[in-house]
Parts: structure tokens; sequence; C-alpha cells
């Protein structure tokens, strides 16, 4: 047989020389030949944001190991193969798979490196007061509440109330008239603010007119 396949030569230069036999005698080695083998791309894939994230995130995957890339979606190709060794991703569904495969020396990485994803759930987060039309008046108590997550961090004007905690309400009465109140709530990793806020109308309270006594008082 005066042809042969060879399978997994190593990288580098090889040298494979052919002898010719006739009846059963070799003669001298006709030729020799250096093939030059290249080694395939080993790539690698790696998240900004790691592979547990929230609703709504926006993750970008970084490849390596190779000159050109191609990034594939639960299947579906990205684009073409490039040298951009990067990918943003928003809003990822829980359990989607992103995959990556390289080509280097023009041979290809056909293990398409891959990454898993789980996606929670933001809470829903509510906020409440006692006094639902936020009318008070000046010195009046308050309980503010809120609930749908497992710590709370409450803000007044913008400005935090104290470190995140399991505490869910609290009692003021304080509050000026305008006053803003805010809650960002956590659950796990990932946190939300409740789609309202709580703004304050606060009456002044009308003078004790029993300390009035022997003051004139004219009516216009």
């Amino acid at each position: 047989n005066s042809q042969i396949d060879f399978d997994n030569l190593p990288v580098g230069n090889p040298l494979i020389t052919v002898v010719g036999f006739t009846d059963g005698c070799a003669g001298p080695s006709l030729d020799t030949l250096s093939v030059q083998i290249l080694p395939l791309p080993t790539v690698g894939l790696t998240s900004n944001a790691g592979t547990s994230l929230c609703e709504g995130d926006t993750v970008t995957v970084f490849a390596n190991g190779a000159t050109s890339y191609q990034f594939l979606l639960d299947g579906i190709a990205q684009g073409p193969a490039t040298p951009i060794d990067s990918l943003e991703l928003p809003n990822l569904q829980s359990g989607e798979i992103i995959r990556v495969g390289g080509i280097l020396n023009g041979g290809a990485d056909t293990s398409a490196t891959s990454l898993s994803f789980t996606i929670d759930p933001l809470p829903v987060v509510s906020l409440n007061a006692s006094d639902p039309d936020l009318i008070i008046c000046e010195g009046e108590s308050v309980t503010i509440s809120s609930s749908g997550a497992s710590l709370y961090e409450f803000f007044s004007d913008g400005v935090s109330l104290g470190a995140p905690s399991p505490t869910s309400q609290f009692t003021t009465n304080t509050l000026q008239n305008q006053q803003t109140i805010t809650v960002i709530g956590t659950t796990g990793n990932c946190s939300a603010g409740s789609p309202n806020a709580l703004i304050f109308a606060v009456n002044a309270v009308p003078p004790d007119r029993s300390r009035l006594s022997g003051i004139e008082i004219t009516e216009h």
C-alpha cells in the first residue's frame, strides 16, 4: 500500500520517512517529510458576575485561548467567529447556557466550553403607612411597614435610616412636611425598591388657646 493516514501526530515538527520494498528487499530511503503540527486551542470562558444572577441583570462573558471566537446561546450562534473575545448578555433566563468555540492556527476547539446561569427573581416589595392618606399632624406617630423581602433598608429623603435588617417596620413622630420615605428590600443576593414612595403632608398643630388668656384678640 503506497498510502497511509496518520492520526494524533505530536505537536511540533515530526519527520515522516518512507522506505520502499521490492521482493522483500528494502531500498534506500526515498524521501523525508517534515510536518508542522500546530496545537488546537484550549478555550476558556468566564463571567464578570459569576453564574448566579438576579432578574434583569446584564452579564458579560469573556473567552480566552484562541484568536477567533463564536458564542452560542442555547445553541443559537450570536454571530460569526470573530477576534472579539467578549459578549454582553442582557436579560438572561434561568437555565440558559452560553457556549464558545475558538479557532487558533486554523484549528478549532470543538469542545464548546460552556456556562449555565441561574437567575433569581427580584423581591416584590411593598411600602405602607398606618395613616393611609399620608396627611398627619405635627408630632403624630406613624408606623411605616414593608413586606415582600428578607431584609429591609428604609430611607428618609434619600438618606439611609440604618443598615438592612429583618425589621420590616418602624414608628416615628418626627416627620416633617413633604418628608419622603422609601425602602429597598433584599432576598438572597437580589434587591429591589418598592414601586411607591410615601410623601407626608404634615400640618402644624394650632396654638393652645388656653395660653392666650389675657390677650385681646381683635377680629377683622
